[in-house]
C-alpha cells in the first residue's frame, strides 16, 4: 500500500473512533438508555420496586435482568437475600414485567 492510501485508510480509522467516542459521551451526557437495557429505560436499576411471592412475602427489588437484587421488604440493605428463591417458601422469586434478562 502507498503512502498516501496508508494516511487516508488511517484518517479513516481515527474519524470512526472519534464518532463512536462522541457518540458514547453524548449518551452519557443525556443518561439515554444502554442498549443492553440499562440508563433510563423503565425499570431502572435506581429505582426500588415492590414485588409479592406467591406466598405473600415482600420483597424490595432493584436491578434489572440478571442484576435484580431482592430484600426482605423491612431488610437492611446489607442484608440483600441471597439466591434466586424465596426463603419463606423455595419458590422464584418473582420478577415484574419487563424485568426478565
Amino acid at each position: 500500500m502507498s503512502e498516501g492510501k496508508t494516511r487516508i485508510a488511517l484518517l479513516g480509522v481515527l474519524a470512526a473512533l472519534t464518532a463512536g467516542l462522541a457518540a458514547t459521551v453524548a449518551r452519557r451526557r443525556r443518561g439515554g438508555a444502554t442498549p443492553w437495557g440499562g440508563g433510563n429505560a423503565e425499570g431502572t436499576a435506581e429505582e426500588p420496586r415492590m414485588v409479592t411471592c406467591t406466598c405473600g412475602t415482600e420483597y424490595r427489588m432493584t436491578g434489572v435482568g440478571r442484576h435484580r437484587v431482592y430484600w426482605p421488604a423491612d431488610a437492611p440493605d446489607d442484608q440483600p437475600v441471597l439466591g434466586d428463591e424465596c426463603p419463606e417458601c423455595g419458590e422464584p422469586l418473582p420478577a415484574p414485567a419487563g424485568a426478565a434478562a
